[in-house]
């Protein structure tokens, strides 16, 4: 017997079935409902799956356009053009920084000047990175080194701080994720980076030497001429060079032997020669006697001066026994002649491009005369005039006194002389305070110009057409406190300007100089070059004084870069610069070697190849 419940579509359940089917319909009745349920909980389950999966879809799609569009942005604020071929992002980085860093702090504008307005796109960058599981998986630390860059980016003092360290890992991390960057041309980009010579660039300025080497064993030509040449003698290279650098060639050699023998370390280039010829090089800065650059001794006696000329004439100013005389070597044929004064008693001479120039003491004080120099010797000497006001100081202590009180320097159609008296040194750089006076003297087609004294003794001397500059620099109480002192001479007379180095800056303490600046003359310009403050490369500005404050910088040398990053410490050890007619030699003592760039009077900026 069986009891049934009529459903209502008419079916029957079965309610009550004697035996074991009573069971098995109640159990029955039961799957069926829970199946019911179990498959509406699915298709909600489903739903709910397939609806996540899209919202999660539709994240990454937005957040990759957030991260193509930003990145893209961030790459040209920072960076500018596209990087090369294998180069560095850190790299592009510092190039447009040396350039920032001439803005300095008092002219920016936050959040509108470089890098601080690239802030903006590297937060943007993060943001996208945040929302997308993507690259979070590709690239699991961009998100952290994107949010660094931007903290970098931020700081006041960001723009001068080094973020190389960031800036890499980033730009890494989003090339490993993967990443292109997209050109976005309404970004505003940093000034073309220009190339700075560094002393991972052999080839755009080969080393002079291929170790580091004192700066303090580079000897140039005591007279500045239309070339440069020096000499290199520090021991370690175990040999001393002898280079010349002219306006579009330069060479360094070995000197011979035997001058090396005679004193290695002493060897000087005390004379003049033309453009042409090859210096004289004289032992024990001429207590040993004089050398031709081939080894060949040509004067074993005390030498103080020479020329040499591009027939191969050589003369050579020496003493023997307190007399002075004049060697004249021409080929086979060796002379000496003993200089011959009407009056005045010698104190000092020098031999300047084939023109004997002596100083002489009597009734009216010191005096300058010259006199030519050929194979038969000196001639009559010229009175030039009297050095009114001089002060012998210590010179009177011993004549004659052979010392470098005269120097000259080379010009087109004629030379310049200058008399250091009472005990100032010519041609010292930074120049000293004294009550020595300095004399300058022209000689051109028409003859000698009478002597004039200068305002201050010391300092740089150059030459140009006609016209001469003396430049030094003094030391103030604190960097900004120097003083450069710049003399445009002409045949009568000079006309000084003087900078402070807080007027050239602007006041801009980020740009002073760790070192003393060093400054010349080029042609009717100054040159000033200075290494600044802990990051900002060596630096330098051309100009007429005039105007120099206001002159743009040009970046040098990048001192922190080596082997393709960013170094703590300074490559670059000292400076020197070696005044031609028409160009400056920068010598760079650097951690791998001495480098020399050739400034020109136009503003050409070349590094020197040998």
């Amino acid at each position: 017997m069986a009891f049934f419940n009529q459903d209502d579509d008419g079916a029957k359940t079965v309610v009550f079935m004697g035996g074991s089917e009573t069971v098995l319909g109640f159990a029955a009745g039961a799957t069926r409902r829970r199946r019911v349920v179990l498959i509406a909980l699915g298709a909600g389950l489903a739903v709910a799956v397939i609806g996540a999966f899209a919202v999660t879809r539709y994240l990454d799609a937005d957040a990759a356009r957030r991260i193509v569009d930003s990145y893209g942005s961030l790459s040209r604020c920072l960076l500018g053009e596209p990087l090369g071929e294998g180069e560095r992002a850190s790299m592009r980085f510092r190039a447009v920084q040396l350039d920032a860093l001439s803005l300095g702090e008092t002219k920016r504008s936050k959040g509108a000047a470089w890098p601080d307005r690239c802030a903006t796109h590297a937060h943007a960058l993060a943001v996208g990175l945040g929302a997308s599981n993507i690259v979070k998986a590709k690239a699991p630390t961009l998100l952290d080194e994107t949010k660094a860059v931007a903290d970098a980016l931020e700081k006041k003092d960001g723009y001068w701080q080094d973020a190389s360290r960031v800036v890499d890992a980033m730009f890494d991390s989003a090339a490993a994720a993967g990443l292109v960057r997209v050109e976005k041309p309404e970004v505003e980009a940093p000034a073309r980076a220009r190339g700075v010579l560094s002393i991972d660039e052999p080839g755009r300025g080969a080393a002079l030497t291929n170790k580091a080497t004192d700066i303090q064993t580079v000897h140039p030509e005591r007279h500045a001429s239309k070339l440069v040449r020096f000499l290199v003698g520090d021991p370690t290279l175990n040999t001393t060079l002898l280079c010349e650098v002219a306006a579009d060639r330069a060479s360094c050699a070995p000197v011979a032997k035997s001058i090396l023998e005679a004193d290695a370390l002493g060897a000087r280039l005390l004379g003049t020669a033309s453009d042409d010829a090859t210096p004289v090089i004289f032992a024990a800065r001429g207590k040993k006697g004089s050398f031709r650059s081939t080894g060949e001794r040509l004067s074993t006696d005390e030498s103080h001066g020479a020329h040499a000329d591009k027939s191969g004439r050589i003369a050579v100013l020496e003493t023997r026994r307190e007399v002075t005389s004049v060697l004249t070597i021409d080929g086979a044929r060796t002379e000496s002649h003993r200089i011959q004064l009407r009056g005045p008693e010698l104190l000092s001479a020098q031999l300047l491009w084939g023109r004997l120039v002596v100083v002489g003491t009597g009734r009216d004080g010191l005096s300058l005369a010259s006199g030519t120099v050929n194979a038969d010797g000196p001639s009559a000497l010229e009175n030039i005039g009297v050095l009114a006001g001089a002060n012998r100081g210590k010179a009177s202590a011993k004549p004659p006194l052979l010392e470098d009180l005269i120097t000259g320097c080379e010009m087109a159609g004629g030379l310049v002389v200058r008399v250091a008296t009472g005990g100032a040194r010519a041609g010292s750089a930074a120049g000293k305070a004294t009550a020595a006076r300095d004399f300058l003297a022209f000689r051109a087609a028409s003859g000698w110009s009478p002597p004039f004294a200068l305002p201050r003794a010391g300092g740089a001397l150059s030459c140009r057409g006609g016209e001469a500059s003396v430049t030094r620099v003094d030391a103030g109480a604190s960097a900004l406190d120097a003083v450069v002192s710049h003399n445009n001479c002409g045949t009568v007379d000079c006309r000084e300007t003087r900078i402070v180095l807080s007027d050239l800056l602007a006041g801009e303490v980020g740009l002073a100089p760790t070192e003393p600046l060093w400054a010349v003359g080029l042609e009717d310009k100054l040159l000033v070059v200075w290494q600044a403050a802990q990051r900002g490369g060596l630096r330098m500005r051309l100009a007429p004084p005039g105007t120099i404050a206001t002159a743009a910088d040009v970046i040098l040398f990048d001192d922190l870069v080596a082997n393709g990053v960013m170094v703590a410490e300074s490559r670059l050890f000292a400076v020197r610069l070696l005044p031609a007619e028409r160009f400056v030699v920068v010598l760079l003592s650097t951690s791998k070697g001495l480098r020399a760039i050739r400034v020109s009077a136009n503003g050409t900026v070349t590094p020197v190849t040998i």
